[in-house]
């Protein structure tokens, strides 16, 4: 085995591992070794609806609105990001 790679939450600064036995059962089958361990914070991804209404509603409203208050524009498909 390779690489074993698990989820886990921090709380109170105490990191909590998911399917902790699981996770100790890779590790026990592993040849003594080196590794590296790396702990990565998690955002949450849009769902395929939040993404629909993004780029199907708001994208869309702020075209209309920038179109409205500056007239024709010309935005060559670089809006990827409203902070709302």
């Amino acid at each position: 085995m390779r690489e074993v790679l698990t989820f886990g939450q921090i709380k109170d600064g105490i990191l909590k591992i998911t399917k902790r036995d699981e996770f100790q059962r890779c590790i026990a089958e592993m040849d003594d070794c080196r590794v590296l361990v790396s702990v990565k914070k998690l955002h949450r991804n849009r769902s395929i609806n939040q993404n629909a209404y993004y780029w199907g509603v708001l994208v869309f409203m702020f075209v209309e609105a920038v179109r409205d208050a500056w007239g024709e524009v010309e935005l060559d498909g670089k809006i990827y990001w409203i902070e709302i």
